[in-house]
């Protein structure tokens, strides 16, 4: 029988505080006149944080249960690495593969012979992500043709494609027509890879291009919807299409807004499920995630280290499938770089054991008000964006110098 006095709220001797005795207390240590003085207003985010939450401060909805669903939350992940075929020798490559990583990130310009420059690598153990250099369907195709040579069924190759046809049709001015036949290279040449994905949606651009988070994902979401209307116009079956997508994203400095917009992500990727009438409820966002691009310093190489290891933290805790630290060091291509790099997700797997916690911030008042503000914030402009004739029409002419909260 459990003691009485473990359940009694007065087991200490004396009542528990509520919110408002916190209030009280705020205002008298601070000497501020109401609790708004007390409010931080995060002008770029658009964002008014409180300075404290309670229970009583959770919305109506069942957020707090729609998180801790499988779907939205993952504890293993892939630890990537990064090779270049243009430049790394066969003895740094096969360095790279040595240092306990599960896939790569594979950048190639489509020159050389795969067989003579991947003559170790074996594609049923290995995620490879081809980042190509030049032209993307050219690239693929010789890499395609070089893993079908290497394994019995396509069902083993893993990973993808990091290529956004938008995004890269944006920056050299191709037309909309000349992506759309893009796309649909891309998809016909993958599709039938049912573990590599072809499509990839870049939110790491816009975050990169200085939007602020509620910004990276609605325009990445209008995108992802630019490219599924492209592909069902022509007759492509939508859940192909939606099983060959995939988020790359890039962390932030702010440890819980940019773990909360990979919960938003998903979240808002089940919302798009629903309005393409999509009843089966295996359909799940592939979110690969990168360390920023910032953490490159060699004056600040030890904090960089640190910096990457917290932005390591919160996209697994944020509930991504695959994870690329990235060097701490301006020479990120030194395969010490890539070592230390390498290990940060390693030593988060093997020796904190994250793959083994589960959602360390689940019921948590602060990431659930994070996430539930930031939905309604991109349900909002997401449906503006539609109203204003969609990401290709809107977009290009907001790709113009530093982003404001106004854009």
């Amino acid at each position: 029988m459990q003691h009485p006095d473990m359940t009694d709220e007065n087991f200490y001797g004396y009542p528990p505080s509520t919110k408002k005795d916190w209030i009280r207390q705020a205002l008298i240590e601070t000497g501020a006149n109401n609790v708004e003085q007390l409010m931080f207003n995060d002008e770029f985010e658009g964002l008014v944080i409180p300075p404290f939450f309670a229970a009583e401060d959770r919305g109506p909805g069942n957020l707090s249960s729609l998180l801790g669903n499988p779907v939205f939350r993952r504890e293993q992940w892939e630890n990537i690495s990064f090779i270049d075929l243009d430049n790394d020798s066969p003895d740094v490559i096969s360095a790279v593969l040595a240092l306990g990583i599960d896939g790569v990130v594979m950048q190639w310009s489509g020159e050389g012979d795969l067989d003579v420059l991947l003559h170790k690598v074996k594609p049923e153990f290995l995620a490879i992500w081809l980042k190509p250099k030049g032209n993307a369907v050219r690239v693929l195709q010789q890499f395609l043709r070089w893993a079908d040579a290497n394994i019995s069924e396509k069902s083993q190759l893993r990973g993808g494609v990091l290529w956004d046809a938008l995004v890269m049709g944006l920056r050299s001015k191709t037309t909309q027509l000349a992506v759309a036949r893009e796309l649909i290279t891309l998809h016909g040449l993958t599709r039938d890879y049912s573990g590599y994905r072809g499509l990839c949606i870049d939110f790491s651009y816009y975050y990169h291009s200085r939007f602020n988070v509620t910004h990276e994902i609605t325009y990445g979401l209008g995108a992802m919807l630019e490219v599924v209307d492209i592909l069902t116009s022509q007759g492509e079956v939508l859940e192909e299409v939606l099983d060959n997508l995939f988020a790359f994203i890039s962390a932030g400095s702010d440890f819980f807004l940019h773990q909360s917009k990979i919960k938003v992500l998903r979240i808002m990727f089940r919302k798009l499920l629903q309005l393409y009438e999509v009843e089966d409820g295996s359909h799940a966002l592939y979110v690969f995630a990168s360390t920023s691009d910032d953490n490159h310093d060699d004056k600040d190489s030890e904090n960089n280290m640190v910096r990457n290891t917290l932005e390591a933290m919160l996209v697994i805790l944020g509930g991504s499938d695959a994870l690329w630290v990235k060097g701490h060091s301006e020479d990120a291509s030194a395969v010490f770089s890539r070592r230390t790099a390498a290990n940060v997700s390693n030593l988060l797997r093997y020796e904190s054991h994250f793959d083994k916690l589960g959602d360390a911030v689940d019921g948590s008042y602060y990431v659930e008000y994070l996430v539930e503000t930031l939905l309604q914030k991109v349900e909002k402009t997401l449906a503006q964006l539609e109203e204003d004739g969609g990401w290709w029409k809107v977009f290009p002419r907001l790709n113009k110098g530093p982003k404001t909260t106004e854009q």
